[in-house]
């Protein structure tokens, strides 16, 4: 997901293969930020805990976001 020109905060998105839980997880993209190595988005998303699903906020990089 590249960062699209204008686009507000609050998007859903899918998050693939985020630190410690691959797979593909429904996320909500807050915001993005530029940074040296390229486009990064700041998301929350939801992955299945041990007592079950687990709300996680992170930086990660544009290419593991895909506009869902």
């Amino acid at each position: 997901m590249r960062r699209p020109a204008g686009a507000g905060h609050g998007r859903h998105c899918w998050v693939h293969d985020p630190p410690d839980a691959p797979g593909t997880w429904p996320g909500l993209l807050v915001e993005w930020r530029q940074r040296a190595d390229g486009w990064h988005g700041r998301i929350a998303y939801t992955v299945t805990g041990t007592h079950g699903p687990v709300l996680v906020e992170a930086w990660l990089p544009a290419g593991q976001l895909q506009q869902g």
